[in-house]
C-alpha cells in the first residue's frame, strides 16, 4: 500500500478527532463517571491502531469511513465505559475511612436525571398553563398546545392527594373533590398526558438539547409550532404530529425519537378503528415512504424551531451528531 494513502487516512481521522473532541468529551461527562479524556484517548488509540493494521487500500477506506462517523465514536466511548466499570478497582482508603462511602456513580447519575426530569416536567406544565390565557375561547389543543383552567385544577387536585392515594382510586377522589364525573377526570388526565408528550416531542426531540430545562425556550418552540401549522391547508397535520409525539420512545442505542408504529392508545378522541381509517390520509402506507414523509416533516418542523439537528425518526448522520441523545422526560 502506498504510504501516502495511509498517511492521508491518519490525517483525516486526526482532523475529525480534533473537530469533535469537545463534543465527545461533553458526551462522556453527561453519561459516565469516568475520566472523559482518558476514555476518549483509549477509543482514539484503538481506531488509529485499526488504521495501522490495514493491509490494502480497500480495508483502509472501510476503516477510515467508519472512523469519520461520529456515531461510531459514541459507541466506542460507551464500550470503553462498560469495560472500565467491569474492572475490580477498590480504593483502599474507603476501607478504613470513618466517613461514609461516596454514592455509587450509577445512583448519583440516577438522582441527577430524576431532578432534571422533575424540573423539565414542571417547566412544561408551567408553560402549557400560561399559554391558555392567550386564547379567548376553546381551541384545538393539538394545534395550540395548552392546559385549560379545569385541567390545571385536576392536576392540583391530584398533587394534593397523599402519595398512597395516587395508586388506586385517585380519579374517583379527584372527581368528588371537583364535583365532576370520573369520566371527565379521566378525559382531562389523558389530555394532560397528551399535551406533555407533545411538548416533549416538540421541545425535547425536535428542538435543541436542553430546551426542556428552560421555560422561555419551551414557550418559543410552541410558538414556532403554531406558526408552522398556520399556513398548512390540511387540518390533519396537528393530529399527525400528536401521533408522532405519542410514538416517542427512549433507547440506549438511538436515544429519544419518534417511531413509525403509530397507535391510538391514550390519545383523547381517537380509537383504534378511527385511526385505521385516518392513517391512509395522514401518512403513506409503505414503510419506506412513511419514513421519508415523517423525516421530511420533522426536518421542516425542527428548522422552524431553529434546530438543524433534531432527533429525527431516521436517525440520519446529518441530523444526529449525537445519535443516542435522550430527553429529560
Amino acid at each position: 500500500m502506498d504510504a501516502a494513502v495511509r498517511a492521508k487516512a491518519f490525517e483525516d481521522v486526526q482532523e475529525f478527532f480534533r473537530e469533535h473532541k469537545a463534543e465527545l468529551i461533553a458526551a462522556c461527562r453527561r453519561r459516565t463517571n469516568f475520566d472523559p479524556e482518558d476514555l476518549l484517548m483509549k477509543v482514539a488509540s484503538k481506531i488509529l491502531a485499526m488504521l495501522g493494521r490495514c493491509r490494502t487500500e480497500d480495508e483502509l477506506e472501510v476503516v477510515r469511513l467508519k472512523a469519520l462517523d461520529i456515531r461510531n465514536w459514541h459507541v466506542g466511548l460507551r464500550n470503553a465505559a462498560i469495560d472500565e466499570s467491569r474492572k475490580p478497582i477498590v480504593d483502599a482508603r474507603s476501607l478504613h475511612s470513618a466517613e461514609p462511602a461516596d454514592p455509587v456513580p450509577r445512583e448519583a447519575i440516577a438522582n441527577i436525571e430524576a431532578a432534571l426530569r422533575t424540573h423539565a416536567i414542571a417547566n412544561a406544565v408551567r408553560v402549557l398553563v400560561g399559554r391558555h390565557r392567550r386564547y379567548p375561547g376553546p381551541v384545538n389543543q393539538r394545534e395550540h398546545p395548552q392546559l385549560t383552567a379545569r385541567q390545571w385544577e385536576v392536576l392540583q387536585a391530584m398533587n394534593a392527594l397523599p402519595a398512597e392515594r395516587r395508586e388506586r382510586g385517585f380519579q374517583t377522589a379527584i372527581a368528588k373533590e371537583l364535583g365532576v364525573s370520573r369520566a371527565t377526570v379521566s378525559e382531562h388526565l389523558l389530555t394532560i398526558r397528551s399535551m406533555l408528550l407533545l411538548t416533549r416531542y416538540l421541545a425535547g426531540v425536535l428542538a435543541a438539547p436542553k430546551t426542556l430545562l428552560h421555560a422561555a425556550a419551551i414557550d418559543a418552540v410552541l410558538d414556532a409550532y403554531e406558526e408552522w401549522l398556520e399556513p398548512r391547508p390540511s387540518p390533519d397535520t396537528g393530529l399527525t404530529v400528536t401521533l408522532l409525539a405519542h410514538s416517542v420512545e427512549h433507547s440506549e442505542i438511538d436515544g429519544t425519537r419518534a417511531r413509525l408504529d403509530l397507535r391510538s392508545e391514550n390519545l383523547p378522541g381517537l380509537t383504534a378503528a378511527s385511526l385505521a381509517r385516518l392513517l391512509p390520509r395522514l401518512l403513506p402506507a409503505d414503510a419506506k415512504e412513511r419514513l421519508h414523509a415523517v423525516h421530511a416533516l420533522e426536518g421542516d418542523l425542527a428548522a422552524a424551531a431553529g434546530n438543524p439537528q433534531p432527533n429525527c425518526v431516521a436517525c440520519c448522520p446529518q441530523h444526529n451528531p449525537t445519535p443516542d441523545r435522550t430527553t429529560e422526560f
